[in-house]
């Protein structure tokens, strides 16, 4: 699910946050697992801002740092509750590839809005363990069109909503900023 995406448009980032972040880069077709990604991060006193994160979170026990979590996962509601490390974030994209097998050659497919504008991806972020901040993407169960590719899709927030973020990053016990 979701190994790679992109971040065609700054622009259209900029309309996706109503103005409220803005960044000059230059596309990026093709964004992987611990490459560094854009993550928009509330703070109470700053608002929202626009930092740079390497994708994939290192958890305890597993070697591979982790790419993707599935958001129904009782882990993330008792990583959240017990006050981890972890925080909300979002994560700008234009698009998100999906790979389908046909006549034996893997296909990939890059699934967009269909208006062409930017959308982000709900995410959990924490900072690095020797390096920067780290954020995974949240996965969801797929929507009719994305479910003839595969069993999963990243969850996608709406601009109407992005407000949500901030209002929910309320100082807990062991919250830390990314």
């Amino acid at each position: 699910m979701c190994a790679r995406f992109n971040l065609t448009s700054s622009d259209q980032v900029a309309r996706y946050f109503q103005g409220r972040l803005a960044f000059d880069e230059p596309p990026r077709y093709n964004i992987a697992p611990s490459d560094t990604v854009l993550a928009a991060v509330a703070y109470l006193e700053q608002g929202l801002k626009l930092e740079p994160q390497r994708w994939g979170v290192h958890m305890g026990h597993r070697p591979q740092p982790v790419i993707n979590l599935r958001s129904e996962s009782s882990m993330i509601e008792k990583t959240l509750a017990q006050g981890s490390r972890f925080s909300r974030c979002l994560i700008p994209t234009t698009g998100f590839f999906e790979w389908r097998t046909e006549d034996g050659a893997k296909q990939p497919y890059n699934f967009v809005l269909k208006d062409g504008e930017a959308f982000a991806f709900a995410g959990l972020c924490q900072p690095g363990q020797n390096g920067p901040p780290e954020c995974a993407i949240l996965t969801c169960e797929p929507n009719e069109l994305v479910s003839e590719y595969h069993d999963r899709m990243p969850c996608i927030i709406d601009a109407g909503k992005v407000d949500a973020l901030a209002v929910r990053r309320r100082p807990r016990r062991g919250l830390v900023p990314c």
